[in-house]
C-alpha cells in the first residue's frame, strides 16, 4: 500500500468516489464537485501548490488500484501546523485503509517538519473519529454552527495532533 501524488488521470475516479451518496452524507456541499471539471480543476490546483509545499493530495494505492485519497492542506509553514482530510471508495471501506492512508500521510508531514495537525469531522461520522483517534488524534471539541451546507448549519469536531 502506498500514497502517491494524484494526476489528473486520477480525475474520475475521484468524482465518482465523492458522488457516492453514502460518501456525501458527513461532508459539506464546497467539497462535493458538481462536475468532473471541477474535479480536474481541483487537481490542477493540488498540483501546481504542492511545488510551493503549500498543499498536497495523494491516492492510496494498493496492487495499482485506487483505494481512496490524503490529502495535506492549510499548511502554515511560519506556524508549522497543517490540517488533513481523507476518503475511501464505497468499495473499500471499513477494511481499515483510512487509518492506514492518514499514517501514511502522517510520514509526508513529519518530513515537512510541521509541527501540529488538525482535522475536523461530522459529529455523526464516527468511522472518521475512530480513523484519528487510532492515529493519535486528541479530540478538542465541538465546533458549533461551523459551516452552511445543504439548507443548514452544520456542526464539526475538531481534532488535533501534536507530533
Amino acid at each position: 500500500m502506498k500514497l502517491r501524488e494524484v494526476k489528473i488521470e486520477d480525475a474520475n475516479f475521484l468524482f465518482k468516489t465523492k458522488q457516492d451518496k453514502e460518501f456525501q452524507k458527513y461532508l459539506p456541499d464546497m467539497l462535493i464537485p458538481k462536475t468532473l471539471k471541477e474535479e480536474e480543476k481541483e487537481i490542477k490546483d493540488a498540483i501546481r501548490l504542492s511545488k510551493k509545499e503549500q498543499w498536497f493530495y495523494f491516492i492510496l494505492e494498493e496492487k495499482n488500484e485506487r483505494i481512496g485519497y490524503v490529502d495535506i492542506y492549510k499548511i502554515n509553514k511560519k506556524h508549522k501546523r497543517c490540517s488533513v482530510g481523507y476518503g475511501i471508495a464505497k468499495k473499500h471501506c471499513n477494511k481499515g485503509y483510512a487509518t492506514k492512508a492518514l499514517k501514511l500521510a502522517l510520514t509526508k508531514i513529519i518530513e515537512l517538519k510541521l509541527h501540529t495537525i488538525e482535522a475536523t469531522t461530522n459529529p455523526k461520522n464516527i468511522v472518521s473519529q475512530r480513523v484519528l483517534l487510532n492515529n493519535g488524534f486528541t479530540k478538542i471539541g465541538l465546533m458549533k454552527d461551523y459551516y452552511y451546507s445543504k439548507g443548514k448549519y452544520i456542526d464539526r469536531i475538531l481534532y488535533w495532533k501534536v507530533i
